[in-house]
């Protein structure tokens, strides 16, 4: 393995962190854009000062280097929903805590890294990243819910509508186009990927999402009634998305937006929904949908009331020589309730 000019670097067997820079345009920046995937790194040192925020919580630690020099390093982990589901709050790791890190390099030669694994000052090691698996303690930091909150939930869901919650961990939950994935494109996208920088993209780095990349997201989701029409949040960048369930159609004044238009009907107890006039936007690996775009959505609830499975297949002729069909599961996790998500773009 290749080392950096930082000679307080450790370099370790890479474990199953490839898959979480597999999604390259997924909702928040590409760590593969900034990071090498296939090596690792390891620091020690001192809480300096935390910035909780989305879509990356953002810690600098102070590490001592081989010379007896002092480095401030920047530690990047997952969106701040995914250390709630992990048991980690705001005020858990504060300035002045020892910690140690495991995470991937920078590409740019800078004392920066993505951490996958942390060991807490107690012992207990917190899974910073949606496919991070133990690699620092046998105890594991868990989030606890509040036994009310939970009651509620119960007392409250109704079918569809209540909060569902990505698996962090389990790739039929996320992410939808994993390492090695191959797409029907035609022979202009095809082009179109080729000559993509992801890093010179700013939709990469944007606190606005589209459709179908939206729904792929490991997130919250909360299906509400509101009057006739369903509405679906994500926690991820407040994404709202209105289905409209008493339409046929999209009104002709309808502007071509990030979300489309969206229109949903009942099929027994599944809910379909039909999605047009998205702007042009991307998808997957940088590949350019078009207005042709057509997305049409299956959400059905398990008989046991635990398990969203959601199918989204995606048509668009410019893009794709075929449709692209893709499917993921969501869990009812009760007492989870949606939190602001407040992005701020990647770099600010």
């Amino acid at each position: 393995m290749r080392r950096n000019k930082f000679s307080a670097l450790h370099y370790l067997p890479t474990v199953a962190v490839l898959t979480v820079i597999s999604t390259t345009a997924f909702g928040h920046h590409n760590p593969a854009v900034t990071f090498i995937p296939d090596e690792t790194v390891e620091i020690d040192g001192i809480v300096r000062s935390v910035a909780w925020r989305n879509p990356h919580v953002t810690y600098s630690v102070d590490v001592t280097d081989e010379a007896g020099e002092t480095v401030t390093w920047s530690v990047e982990s997952g969106a701040v929903m995914e250390l709630r589901l992990r048991g980690l709050d705001r005020g858990l790791i504060a300035p002045g805590d020892r910690i140690r890190v495991v995470g991937l390099p920078s590409r740019r030669g800078r004392p920066e890294m993505f951490g996958t694994n942390l060991l807490l000052e107690d012992g207990r090691e917190v899974l910073f990243d949606v496919f991070s698996t133990p690699q620092l303690s046998d105890e594991i930091l868990t989030g606890e819910i509040n036994a009310s909150a939970v009651e509620r939930a119960r007392q409250e869901a109704d079918g569809i509508f209540r909060v569902w919650s990505t698996v962090l961990g389990d790739t039929d939950s996320f992410p939808w186009l994993g390492r090695g994935s191959v797409l029907p494109l035609t022979e202009s996208a095809k082009q179109a990927v080729d000559n993509w920088d992801a890093a010179a993209d700013p939709r990469v780095t944007s606190c606005e999402k589209a459709m179908p990349l939206i729904m792929g997201a490991p997130t919250f989701m909360q299906f509400s009634q509101e009057g006739d029409d369903i509405l679906l949040r994500i926690e991820a960048y407040d994404t709202r998305r209105m289905i409209h369930m008493t339409e046929s159609a999209p009104p002709e004044n309808v502007l071509y937006s990030l979300l489309g238009y969206s229109l949903g009907r009942w099929d027994d107890d599944r809910l379909i929904v039909e999605t047009t006039r998205v702007g042009a936007t991307i998808f997957g690996s940088g590949v350019p949908l078009s207005r042709q775009l057509h997305i049409l959505e299956s959400f059905e609830v398990s008989d046991s009331g635990d398990r969203l499975d959601i199918t989204v297949t995606i048509t668009d002729s410019e893009a794709f020589t075929g449709p692209v069909t893709l499917s993921r599961y969501l869990a009812w996790e009760p007492g989870v309730e949606i939190a602001p998500y407040n992005c701020e773009a990647y770099g600010e």
